[in-house]
This record gives structure tokens, sequence and C-alpha cells, in this order.
């Protein structure tokens, strides 16, 4: 994988960390996959993975996990980007209608929530797989003290947007009982599509604090992934031996 220049570096120094000790492992554990597919190379990718997939463990190795874990990452960071994107490209197009704009946020939310669910996990395996081999006594509270700030932040997250979103009552709908407009719809006849209208209507004139409010918060989420992911791969730098 080749690093790009818009990539965190914690996730690029992190990455080195676990395909190193994956390369490593390879080479130890299955000589034999690594052989044939060294020999078999020059003749292109095609052919060295035809010649070593007889080679192949019947159980997937316990590194799997790891690196798996950070494409997981990685593809949640471009959702949250994209859908950004969108929001802003909206924005500058300057439609009236709230209702894509709103679908746009609600994606960043929830990839937002992802792209913090996602780094937690990835660095909780990378301490209980790698770090706790270099330091067992202590490495579960260098763990915790790790993924912290971003236990908060997901915390934080999910309790004001993402949650409410979900639930059986919640998300823009309450903005209906928040502001009593429950009786005037009920006097007028109003219909749930008059409802819903309503609801986006008031999107537009929001749209350009709304929009800056997200990129600022998506840039603190990702600062503290960067640190995050940075601290994990200093932990794990240390290791010579695969488990």
């Amino acid at each position: 994988m080749r690093p790009r220049a818009s990539r965190l570096q914690g996730l690029v120094v992190l990455e080195g960390v676990i395909m190193e000790q994956a390369r490593i492992a390879l080479e130890l554990r299955n000589p034999q996959y690594v052989e044939a597919f060294r020999r078999a190379i020059r003749q292109g990718l095609d052919e060295a993975i035809s010649a070593a997939q007889p080679f192949l463990e019947e159980q997937q190795p316990w590194w799997y996990e790891l690196v798996t874990g950070l494409l997981s990452v990685e593809l949640a960071m471009e959702e949250v980007k994209t859908a950004l994107s969108l929001m802003r490209n909206h924005r500058a197009e300057g439609r009236e209608d709230g209702r894509l704009l709103d679908y746009h946020r609600n994606h960043w939310v929830f990839q937002t929530h992802a792209v913090l669910e996602k780094s937690i996990y990835l660095i909780k395996r990378v301490y209980r797989t790698l770090v706790k081999r270099l330091d067992p006594a202590s490495f579960d509270e260098r763990m915790r003290r790790t993924i912290e700030p971003l236990t908060k932040q997901r915390n934080s997250l999910a309790d004001i947007m993402r949650n409410p979103m979900v639930h059986p009552i919640g998300g823009r709908v309450t903005a209906i009982e928040q502001e009593r407009l429950w009786e005037r719809y009920v006097l007028i006849g109003g219909t749930a599509t008059d409802v819903i209208g309503g609801l986006y209507n008031g999107l537009p004139a929001k749209r350009a604090p709304w929009c800056d409010w997200h990129q600022q918060l998506t840039l603190v989420v990702l600062r503290e992934i960067d640190v995050a992911l940075a601290q994990a791969a200093k932990d794990a730098t240390a290791i010579n031996a695969p488990p």
C-alpha cells in the first residue's frame, strides 16, 4: 500500500508496523507459501498467486484482523470526507431543498461514529495482539489511555447526534415537539407530507454555519484518531517477534 499525502500520518506509521509484523509472521509460519510466491512473482502476480495457493493455511493467520482493521478504518475515513464534501457542494450549488443536505449530514453522522468505532477496535487489537508481548503487565492500562479520547468523542457523538436518529422517536421529528408545532398541524389537518416539508424548509438558511461546524468537528475527530494511532504504533515498534 503506497501512502498518499491526504492520509493521516498516524495511520501510515501504524500500517508500517502492522505490515512488517505480518510479513515476519508469514515468513516464519508459512515459508512454503513465501518461497512459492517469490519464485513465481517474476512471471507475474497471477502466476505467483496460483503457485502459492496450495500452501495457504486452512485458518486465517492472527494478523489478518489487523490488516483488515486498517482497511476498515481508512474506508470509513473516506466516507466521512465524502459526506462532508457533498454537504459543501450542496451549499455551493445553492439548492433550496433541505432534504438532500440533511441526507448528507446523516451520512456524515453515521460514518463519523463508524470511524471512531473502527479506530478504537483496531487500536485494541494492536495492544492485545502486539503490545501485550512487549509489556504484559501494563499494556491494558496503556491501551485505555490511548483510546480514552476516542471513546469520549464516540460517546458524545452517539448521545447528541447518532442515537436520536435511530431511536423509535428521535432525530429531526423531535423539532416538532420542541417548537410546539403539533397543535397547529392538528388544527389545520396537515398531512405527513406537509410536516416533512416543514422540517426541511429551514435547513437551507443554516447551510453555511452547519457545514462549517461539521468540518471543524471532522478535523477534531481525525486529529484525535491520528494521535491515538500514532501512540499505538509507538507502543508496538519495539516488538520483534510475532506471537
